[in-house]
């Protein structure tokens, strides 16, 4: 959601970049303030899965005050685990398409950078934000903020974590046994 506010040149989006850019996380407010938006135009009774929120447990708290306030329950938080060792040549292996937004392993779908993105045909790049100083500044905040969200929802009985070791097929295929086990 963030990075197409981005795309968009929106305030929250411009205001969004400079964090982006730095490997930091977005400030609780713009956080918030995108998910509210989005909540406001897409959140219904047929559920929805949100990725890389929320990151600080000020945003887990106000997410479910948010939710609340909706008459929606938060079933479940999904924890991806994956050593920093995998997350370091996954991260430096990944290739985005700037026009379809979708992202390729180089070591996975034996691309490159430059090469033409195998879904629409635009050339492959690099995020600007994946270089390895924003990396080490993403672990970093990971272990500082997250880790306290990982915690909270598992007090709460809403956490399921997966390993993300095996790949995306394994990935989707745990995240759905989960989601199948989820209370309509």
């Amino acid at each position: 959601m963030l990075r197409e506010e981005e795309r968009l040149n929106t305030p929250l989006g411009q205001a969004a970049l400079t964090f982006t850019l730095e490997g930091k996380y977005f400030p609780d407010e713009i956080a918030l303030a995108v998910v509210e938006k989005w909540l406001d135009g897409h959140a219904d009774s047929a559920g929805f899965l949100l990725d890389g929120f929320p990151r600080t447990l000020a945003q887990a708290k106000k997410f479910d005050e948010l939710l609340a306030g909706r008459g929606i329950k938060l079933d479940l938080a999904i924890n991806l685990e994956l050593d920093e060792v995998q997350i370091r040549r996954r991260v430096e292996g990944r290739l985005t398409c700037p026009n379809c937004a979708k992202a390729f392993s180089e070591a996975v779908h034996a691309v490159r950078e430059g090469e033409a993105c195998p879904n629409c045909g635009t050339p492959l790049q690099r995020r600007r934000d994946d270089t390895l100083e924003t990396l080490v500044e993403r672990l970093r905040q990971h272990e500082q903020l997250t880790a306290p969200v990982i915690d909270y929802y598992r007090q709460t009985d809403r956490l399921r974590s997966v390993d993300a070791a095996p790949g995306s097929d394994a990935i989707f295929a745990a995240i759905t046994r989960i989601l199948g086990k989820v209370p309509a």
